[in-house]
């Protein structure tokens, strides 16, 4: 008899990801971390920012923020779920300016 285990929900976030946001592309890699957490960066116009993420539940959502190596305050804030098309993410920037209400949301293809 050959054992079948079952991956979580939650198991297909790990990976790299596309999207043109911004007029740009952009890169998203996120893998779990020691204690269960997402970790990864985000790549946009020759930049990589540093991603750190909740767990993610299993049925779904899950949120972070994003921020340059280092710096305590975030560039942006998140939410991700996995849907059919890809990773949708929701970015709400967090930079001297911006809008706090104002949020975009894009869905990112599976590279690897």
């Amino acid at each position: 008899m050959i054992a079948r285990f079952e991956k979580p929900a939650s198991a297909g976030v790990a990976g790299r990801f596309w999207a043109v946001l911004w007029g740009m592309d952009c890169v998203l890699e996120l893998r779990y971390s020691a204690s269960g957490t997402l970790e990864g960066w985000f790549e946009a116009d020759g930049e990589r920012l540093e991603v750190v993420g909740s767990s993610p539940p299993a049925g779904g959502e899950f949120g972070g923020t994003i921020r340059a190596r280092g710096l305590p305050e975030a560039f942006a804030v998140f939410r991700a779920r996995l849907t059919p098309q890809g990773l949708w993410l929701e970015l709400v920037s967090t930079s001297a300016g911006a809008s706090p209400e104002r949020a975009t949301g894009v869905i990112f293809e599976r590279l690897t």
